[in-house]
């Protein structure tokens, strides 16, 4: 272990902070431990550890600012964008350090009161492999060979060799439409390898699998939390592939196995499938080498599946082999932050027992076929979604098409009009033009029968009288029309199906009045249950308003036309909801009107309040307990992410009470920590003491510091 390593992982640490903010002009930013507010490291965002996975990491990165610092035209951004500029952040302990993480700004975000702003993107490898391949290379060709050739298409040094190099591609691969970051992913999966990023931002080259190697303890103290994911795999005794057809050849594809020495059988716990992978040549004694040779340097994996959070190391990186309470296991997904302190989130992986193959849907957003178990509905897929350039020539043969999808007679016709087309050496616009001439011509009267017409697809049609029957026209179908006289009768008319209408006098009886809507009734005695009169604005007018002697004259005044008298209001029929915010004030309540027995307090907030007796489970404040003695702020209790902090409001020295020890603070740094099983009281001659509250704090005279209550 390094004097780093020991440093960051012992139980009291002084962090340091510090970076620099390269632009694109080339003008560097000098970043303190004052400018960073927080960091956030997501890695291995895609999938975490895979056999050929090709690792990126995802960084957000918060820095303080004021008076617009980081605005356009501030005093730290001046003239320069954010946006392409490199970040690059260091962590030191005591007097080491080391690179935290080195990132591309791809996203910022500064508010307009310019107080900090919010910088994100992600490492080198997401940029420098994202872009198209293009397979240039002779073929057949090393497995090294290949590597260097696919890194080639990047700006990182090409590796000398990689694990199993000396393996021969014999031919050159079917790539597709693929990415740099598949092609090398495709190619590390048979080296037994993984790709990633140091902290300094170079390329680094890992076999998954070191047998000699030792774990990482991770001793207990630094672990803040752990579970344990009860899914163990290995020792990898069988591996898995399928092979693809090379570029240029025919033979069919096939799945292929290499099985480790003395095992005989393949389960979910012991056998591991890397997919289809194009380096593997359908039909040649190469693929089985490749992929014996990926198995030799794979066996004996093993993987539990947990996951822990503890005080954070930043020399610990994924594909790292750790031990935590009891359990060894690589991490395959790490995440760290660093805020007002620093810890790690880490993932140690094992495969789906069920399904332990590689990811369905590859970061491309490509579809690994290898990984899918039946069939793909194509009712599924988008509409146009598949296109000629993404089926692989050769693919779609008469195997491959269902029974009755193609017409053997369309096909028959088909094919003899191209031969003829093509005996009179007709121009490939005129074989065009004489398809289309055949599939219009196929397509006759009564060719197509209902059950292959869509809904609504038909508009203008020709269509014989009467062939139309009552039971084809659904509800609402018919618009404006003409209509013979008496050729609808009365059952054929739904309720509210007549609007404006003529009809005979006599003819409707008061009985079959329901709902009468009119602007004029004139009527001698009207006898009503209920009576309402509505006003201007949707108000009631006032109803005996001369209970409140209003007179006529003053009811014709606006300010009393949509009044209601507060007299006939039904009691208790006014409920707080009606009631406008902030409409009541102390003025309008009487003196003693409102007890304590009519006010909840759950809700109730008070920057003042003189309290005879307060009886409570749950007090809350957004920043602390301040304790008033004698009329003088004498102490506060102050929560905080990392623990309680105890001391006097305007004093420098305060106790920050945290879950595994006690740190004493001095103008906010710790200048002390007392682990809980080390706490002592020293009776010794003293120069000076700190007291605060019920804690004292002794300075021996031999320079140690004492702890006493």
């Amino acid at each position: 272990m390094t004097a780093y390593q020991q440093a960051m992982r012992a139980p009291g640490r002084e962090l340091a902070v510090s970076g620099t903010l390269t632009l694109d002009t080339g003008r560097e930013i000098a970043l303190t431990g004052a400018d960073v507010v927080s960091l956030t490291i997501d890695e291995g965002v895609d999938d975490g550890l895979l056999v050929g996975a090709v690792l990126s990491a995802k960084h957000t990165l918060k820095l303080a600012g004021a008076d617009g610092a980081w605005l356009p035209g501030g005093a730290r951004l001046q003239n320069d964008a954010p946006l392409g500029a490199t970040a690059q952040i260091f962590i030191g302990v005591g007097d080491e350090i080391e690179p935290l993480c080195t990132f591309v700004v791809r996203e910022a975000e500064a508010a307009k009161d310019g107080v900090g702003i919010t910088l994100s993107g992600y490492d080198s490898m997401y940029e420098e492999t994202g872009a198209a391949f293009a397979d240039t290379l002779a073929y057949p060709a090393t497995l090294t060979a290949v590597v260097r050739h696919i890194l080639g298409k990047t700006r990182y040094p090409l590796p000398g060799s990689v694990p199993g190099g000396d393996a021969v591609v014999p031919a050159a691969p079917q790539w597709g439409a693929c990415s740099v970051r598949q092609a090398l992913g495709w190619a590390l999966a048979l080296a037994g390898c993984f790709a990633r990023v140091s902290r300094a931002g170079e390329l680094e080259i890992r076999p998954v699998w070191e047998t000699p190697q030792i774990a990482e303890n991770i001793a207990d103290a630094a672990v803040l939390s752990r579970n344990c994911g009860f899914a163990d795999f290995g020792p990898l005794k069988v591996l898995r592939a399928t092979t693809v057809r090379g570029a240029n050849s025919e033979a069919e594809t096939a799945q292929i196995e290499a099985m480790a020495a003395g095992t005989s059988v393949a389960t979910a716990q012991n056998a591991l499938d890397l997919g289809a992978n194009p380096l593997l040549i359908a039909g040649t004694t190469q693929a089985q080498a490749l992929l014996s040779g990926a198995l030799a340097r794979l066996e004996g994996m093993e993987l539990h599946r947990a996951n822990f959070r503890f005080r954070g190391d930043p020399t610990l990186r994924i594909g790292d082999r750790v031990y935590v309470d009891g359990t060894t296991s690589l991490i395959t997904r790490q995440k760290l932050r660093l805020s007002k302190g620093f810890a790690a989130e880490c993932e140690l992986g094992a495969p789906d027992p069920s399904d332990n193959r590689l990811r369905a849907i590859t970061p491309e957003g490509g579809l690994n076929a290898a990984r899918l178990t039946g069939t793909v509905d194509g009712g599924l897929l988008a509409a146009e979604s598949v296109t000629a350039a993404a089926i692989r020539a050769g693919s779609v043969t008469a195997a491959k098409l269902a029974a009755g999808a193609v017409d053997a007679q369309a096909i028959s016709a088909v094919s003899a009009r191209v031969a003829e087309l093509a005996a009179q050496q007709a121009s490939a616009d005129a074989l065009y033009a004489g398809i289309a001439q055949i599939a219009e011509a196929s397509m006759g009267e009564a060719s197509i029968d209902a059950a292959r017409i869509q809904d609504a697809t038909i508009t203008s049609a020709k269509i014989q009288d009467a062939a139309i029957t009552a039971a084809k026209i659904a509800d609402a179908a018919v618009g404006t029309a003409k209509i013979a006289l008496g050729a609808i009768t009365t059952a054929l008319i739904a309720a509210g199906a007549v609007g404006t209408a003529q009809i005979a006098d006599g003819s409707i009886t008061d009985a079959k009045i329901v709902s009468l809507n009119a602007d004029v009734i004139t009527a001698g005695t009207l006898s009503v249950e209920r009576l309402l009169l509505k006003g201007a604005n949707g108000l009631f007018r006032a109803i005996n308003a001369t209970d409140e002697g209003l007179t006529v004259e003053q009811l014709s005044q606006e300010a009393y036309q949509n009044a209601i008298s507060g007299t006939v209001l039904t009691a208790r029929s006014v409920t707080a909801d009606k009631l406008a915010a902030k409409s009541i004030t102390a003025n309008e309540i009487a003196a003693g009107s409102i007890s304590a027995a009519e006010v909840d307090v759950s809700g109730l907030l008070a920057s003042e309040a003189a309290v005879g007796v307060l009886k409570t489970y749950d007090i809350r404040n957004d920043d602390c307990i301040t304790l008033t003695v004698g009329g003088e702020r004498q102490t506060f209790l102050r929560v905080r992410a990392e623990g309680v902090e105890i001391g006097r409001e305007n004093s420098d020295y305060k106790l920050l009470l945290r879950s595994d020890r006690l740190d004493i603070l001095q103008t906010g740094q710790v200048i002390a920590s007392f682990a809980y099983n080390r706490l002592w009281t020293q009776a010794a001659e003293v120069e000076d003491y700190l007291k605060l509250g019920a804690y004292t704090v002794r300075k021996s005279s031999d320079g140690g510091l004492a702890f006493g209550i």
